[in-house]
């Protein structure tokens, strides 16, 4: 998605649910409730999709999926509560793309059912929430790239490092759980984890909390201009 967009954006993204960190959680929304940002982009990994990972499972949270899906749901909601007037785009994740995995892998004949999709499934009409697809990301005044990431590196900076390499440009993503930056020459490059800003341009104002022992939770918010570039 290719947008040009002036004013203050905040980026979410890695909540898990239902692995967030509630009092965390809660944090980030008394911010955004007192900024009133003009944009709110959740860059991906919104749900934990735990019970169709392709990884050992839990069988005492099998049957769990509509209910994790109910608290996506309510943080969506919330948040469309206390910010009325604030423009809000979706963005996937590894996490959401394992429902599309899962049923072109093992229901290949229901992959086309309307009512299993993302944009269904998180009820994102309900909440005036905008969707793009995880190889898309938002591309704002054709300079700044926001996504959710696709590699990890040992080192945060690394994974920063490699996105810059691999796609060019300013951007900021999420997917590591860590905070990192690298800085080309150019005064141009990618900062990765959730809590991310473009180094060069933007100031990111962030919280960082653990939850549980699995993932963290990030937010950033920046100050985006309408010229060629972002500003601080």
């Amino acid at each position: 998605m290719k947008i040009n967009f002036q004013g203050t954006a905040v980026v979410l993204n890695d909540t898990h649910n239902p692995f967030q960190d509630q009092r965390a959680l809660r944090e980030v929304e008394l911010f955004l409730v007192e900024l009133q940002p003009d944009l709110v982009i959740y860059a991906g990994d919104l749900n934990d999709f735990y019970q169709i990972s392709k990884f050992d499972k839990n069988p005492g949270r099998a049957d769990n999926l509509q209910k994790d899906l109910d608290s996506t749901v309510a943080m969506f909601t919330r948040q469309r509560e206390l910010l009325p007037n604030t423009r809000m785009i979706q963005i996937d994740g590894n996490h959401e793309d394992r429902l599309r995995r899962n049923l072109w892998g093992n229901n290949p004949a229901m992959a086309s059912l309307k009512s299993l999709t993302i944009e269904k499934l998180y009820e994102l009409d309900k909440n005036e929430i905008e969707h793009v697809d995880k190889d898309d990301g938002i591309l704002f005044h054709g300079v700044l790239w926001v996504t959710h990431g696709d590699m990890v590196r040992a080192h945060s900076g690394f994974t920063a490092k490699g996105m810059s390499d691999k796609h060019g440009g300013s951007g900021i993503m999420g997917h590591t759980h860590r905070l990192g930056a690298t800085i080309r020459g150019t005064g141009l490059g990618f900062m990765d984890g959730g809590r991310a800003g473009v180094c060069a341009h933007l100031t990111p104002i962030g919280l960082r909390a653990r939850i549980g022992n699995k993932v963290s939770l990030y937010f950033s918010s920046s100050k985006i201009d309408s010229g060629s570039s972002p500003s601080p």
